[in-house]
């Protein structure tokens, strides 16, 4: 993101939240509130992985992917886009204005 503005001269504010299993392990909830009401006030949201093995023993609603499924229910976000890489020169060559 931050090539991208200064490719295009734009300014990206950004801030960070809990999500999953770091969130777990320091508030003892896969989805803290905090986190709900920060990515509300933003424009948008990027996270990457949320899990892993060491939290596969937890209770359900303890679970990483429980944070992840209460954050779409609570936010009405049903799309789970994944960045893509186009083979295709043509794609290649556009430019995002």
């Amino acid at each position: 993101m931050e090539k991208v503005g200064k490719l295009y001269n734009v300014e990206f504010l950004f801030s960070e939240f809990l999500m999953g299993g770091i969130a777990y392990d320091k508030t003892g909830d896969p989805l803290p509130q905090a986190t709900i009401d920060g990515v509300v006030k933003s424009d948008a949201c990027l996270f990457g992985a949320i899990g892993g093995e060491k939290w596969d023993n937890l209770p359900r609603d303890k679970r990483p992917e429980s944070g992840l499924l209460r954050f779409r229910k609570e936010l009405e976000v049903f799309a789970n886009l994944r960045p893509y890489e186009s083979r295709c020169s043509k794609v290649q060559r556009q430019r995002w204005t």
